[in-house]
């Protein structure tokens, strides 16, 4: 599990590549599956982020002023946290690109709302996830998609709005309480989000046209 997500953190660095951003989707799915087991579920949540204490954390990779950048995750916590670190950069990464992937977006947007679900029911704790910006990424990815009606329109538009819209769903009404980043960021993103013809009935209404 370590080794697959530094792998799909070194991919999501250029997720707009074919053979990576097919790769990624691959990836994406596997996770899936691990979260589709008990077992592995379980080890998701219970497997610490660093294979030893002598490592001191995760090796993973993230994009800086257009540089690919290797730093540390910091041990302590369970893969989950990686997880969950993971999706959030490929729900950036696309919110950020000129011509985003839409099955990737969608894939990233489902697996999120999987994670923190699980995160909800285990009840652990993920001190090393960037919440703040987690948040506005899925609100940046949801605006691209409301502002772009060559991309609403596509085959992917009606699916990524709707997952979009569940995983919104569960950061405003989880009842396991998140951290105060989330609400800072949902604090100042969501009025204009749920403005009269704002970004939320975009998103409603691609959905239902799919």
């Amino acid at each position: 599990l370590r080794e697959l997500l530094g792998m799909l953190f070194l991919l999501s660095c250029q997720p707009a590549q074919g053979l990576h951003e097919a790769t990624l989707l691959l990836g994406l799915l596997s996770l899936e599956a691990v979260l589709e087991a008990e077992a592995t579920r379980t080890l998701l949540a219970t497997a610490d982020v660093s294979p030893s204490a002598a490592a001191g954390g995760m090796p993973i990779w993230r994009v800086y002023g257009g540089r690919t950048c290797e730093e540390t995750l910091p041990g302590g916590q369970p893969l989950l946290a990686a997880a969950v670190e993971l999706g959030s950069e490929i729900v950036g990464a696309c919110a950020a690109a000129a011509a985003p992937s839409l099955p990737l977006a969608a894939r990233a947007v489902g697996l999120l709302h999987r994670l923190l679900a699980h995160r909800a029911s285990s009840g652990v704790g993920l001190p090393a996830v960037e919440w703040g910006s987690l948040v506005v990424r899925v609100f940046d990815l949801a605006r691209c998609l409301a502002t772009h009606p060559h991309l609403a329109s596509s085959p992917s538009g009606a699916e990524l709005a709707a997952r979009l819209l569940g995983l919104l769903h569960h950061i405003l009404l989880c009842s396991e309480p998140l951290p105060p980043a989330v609400s800072d960021a949902v604090a100042a993103e969501l009025p204009p989000f749920c403005a009269t013809g704002g970004v939320c009935g975009r998103l409603v209404a691609i959905a239902r046209a799919g």
